[in-house]
């Protein structure tokens, strides 16, 4: 142990000041002088360095196959999560199907219904229409003026009222 604290005692004053100040440093610290040549402490510190690097690398690789392990690990429970999702979604699909087929008859019958109502509404307009037409002939053959221009203004009201009618429910759809 103790020979391994002067060697790192000996690597960081070479760092800070050179091989003199290493050996001084450890002399300081331990009471000790270093009868090593300037080569020997080279080579304890080039040793030293290398095994140092291994073990940064080691390290390195062993924090990057981690980060790795746990990327897969989340991606295969993000994986499993979807396919149950799919298979759920396929499931309650299948589940639903009759009821959206139904829905499409329904949606269908309805727009038949509306169809034949909108007939039967056009219908009666133009049975309206004829109605109006008759009875002012009748009005102006009777040569009774005042009954034919009542009729009209009558007349000249329910259409301003129908527009009016016709507006509001237009702003409403909308």
């Amino acid at each position: 142990y103790a020979h391994n604290a002067c060697v790192t005692v000996l690597e960081e004053g070479r760092l800070l000041g050179g091989l003199q100040n290493g050996k001084d440093l450890v002399a300081q610290r331990y009471k000790v002088t270093l009868t090593l040549t300037d080569e020997q402490c080279l080579d304890i510190s080039k040793e030293i360095f290398e095994e140092f690097e291994s073990n940064r690398r080691t390290q390195k690789t062993q924090s990057v196959t981690k980060n790795l392990r746990n990327i897969v690990e989340t991606e295969s429970a993000l994986f499993t999560r979807v396919t149950r999702v799919s298979i759920g979604l396929i499931n309650h699909t299948d589940l639903l199907m009759p009821q959206i087929q139904f829905l499409g008859n329904t949606m269908k019958a309805c727009g038949e219904m509306t169809r034949r109502l909108q007939n039967i509404i056009i219908d009666l307009q133009r049975k309206r229409r004829c109605l109006e037409e008759i009875a002012l002939r009748d009005a102006v053959s009777k040569k009774n003026a005042s009954l034919a221009l009542d009729w009209i203004e009558g007349r000249r009201i329910e259409a301003e009222a129908k527009d009016i009618e016709d507006q509001i429910k237009a702003e409403e759809a909308e």
